[in-house]
């Protein structure tokens, strides 16, 4: 009996033992989890406040877009008031310049009365003769010029006068003596047009300028406002 109830309590001390082991193994287990509970809670804690931060940057982001939202519909706006304001300007000044050029045109524009009174001084510069003829001064001496009649001994036919007359000679002198004023007339006007044509030219220019501009400008705010 004596042997049967030693073997009995080793046994009991073996199983004992093993309990503890068993034991000591899930403490440690318990120490490991309960470590990681801190490390989650902690991490929690840490995620929450950055939430709350992304939250508050989300509601600013928000307002800012708004506001460039509304900062593009005004400069859109005010965009298109310039090109108007500019377009009116480019418009007032061409018809300026198209009104200058006309005046200038008018000012070297030759008159009417100029021909008149050519004409007028070289018939009253021509000699007059009567009705049956008459003594007519020319560049190679006075000539008796007489009209026919059914009595005149010239004959019948119209005697013509002679071409190399001082009238005629005079008018000659006149036109050479006008066509120097009307060469310098139609060069001033070709160098007005000149002008104008240079004008428009530099107006066309300067539009291709603005227009590449404007074209920068609305590449840069894009590209800002894609950011």
């Amino acid at each position: 009996m004596k042997e049967g109830s030693s073997m009995a309590s080793s046994a009991l001390e073996e199983e004992n033992k093993a309990l503890r082991t068993k034991v000591s193994v899930l403490e440690r287990e318990l120490k490991l989890r309960n470590a990681e509970c801190a490390k989650l809670r902690q991490d929690l804690q840490e995620l929450s406040q950055v939430k709350q931060t992304n939250e508050s940057q989300r509601d600013v982001i928000t307002g800012l877009r708004n506001q460039l939202e509304l900062t593009s519909v005004a400069h859109a706006s005010a965009m298109e008031m310039i090109e108007k304001m500019k377009k009116e300007i480019r418009d007032k000044e061409h018809r300026e310049r198209v009104e200058s050029l006309n005046a200038r045109l008018n000012e070297h524009k030759p008159s009417p009365s100029g021909t008149s009174n050519v004409a007028s001084l070289s018939n009253a510069s021509a000699p007059t003769r009567g009705t049956s003829g008459g003594v007519v001064l020319t560049s190679s001496g006075p000539q008796i010029i007489c009209n026919s009649s059914g009595i005149s001994s010239l004959g019948f036919a119209q005697v013509q006068r002679p071409v190399d007359f001082l009238g005629g000679v005079q008018k000659g002198t006149q036109q050479q003596q006008q066509q120097p004023a009307v060469d310098g007339e139609e060069d001033e006007v070709a160098r007005i047009m000149e002008m104008a044509k240079e004008e428009a030219m530099m107006e066309i220019q300067y539009a291709e300028v603005e227009d590449h501009e404007e074209k920068e400008l609305r590449e840069r705010f894009e590209a800002l406002r894609n950011r």
